[in-house]
């Protein structure tokens, strides 16, 4: 890869972490969704008699356990497209910026589940929020392989011949102060 748009702060090695942790954020924000989705299920058996209980591996019965099921298996389906997403935008875009928009989407599941399982209505703000975090990554990520397509494949810079790149540096040193 030739960098992306802030080659600059590439070497800065600080700057991955952000993208880093979002990465490994919502990895064991999956973790935690599941167990305490298993939760849910746990405190609606607690008082109830053998007949009444949610049994593994039974996952329907009373609405708020169904709802905190579906809640993880919807984070889940969405994982790939954000660890995909994050990569591309850190590595080809901004480590930075991706980390940003990734801790955006890490708050914004981490608010629908928790919506979702008090009452599907209120699940849609946060939704709506995940999806623009996911649409800026996207975007990040076109924008990132779309430059180092160009550069390495065809020797055009968009980013030397707009100026880009001299900003690039000025925001680069000072994120780092260097």
């Amino acid at each position: 890869a030739s960098g992306g748009p802030l080659p600059e702060m590439a070497d800065a090695k600080l700057v991955y972490l952000p993208a880093a942790a979002a990465m490994a954020g919502h990895a064991f924000q999956l973790a935690m969704c599941h167990i305490q989705s298993a939760g849910v299920r746990v405190a609606y058996n607690k008082d109830r008699p053998d007949a009444e209980k949610i049994k593994e591996p039974q996952l329907t019965g009373d609405p708020k356990v169904d709802r905190a099921h579906r809640a993880a298996a919807n984070r889940v389906e969405w994982s790939p497209v954000f660890f995909v997403l994050m990569g591309t935008s850190a590595v080809y875009f901004n480590p930075l910026a991706a980390g940003i928009a990734g801790a955006v989407y890490i708050k914004s599941t981490h608010d629908y589940f928790h919506a979702y399982v008090e009452d599907a209505e209120k699940r849609e703000d946060p939704m709506h929020t995940g999806v623009m975090a996911l649409a800026a990554l996207l975007v990040m990520s076109t924008l990132g392989l779309a430059h180092t397509g160009l550069k390495d494949g065809m020797d055009i810079d968009l980013l030397e011949k707009s100026g880009l790149r001299k900003l690039g540096a000025a925001v680069g040193k000072m994120i780092t102060n260097n």
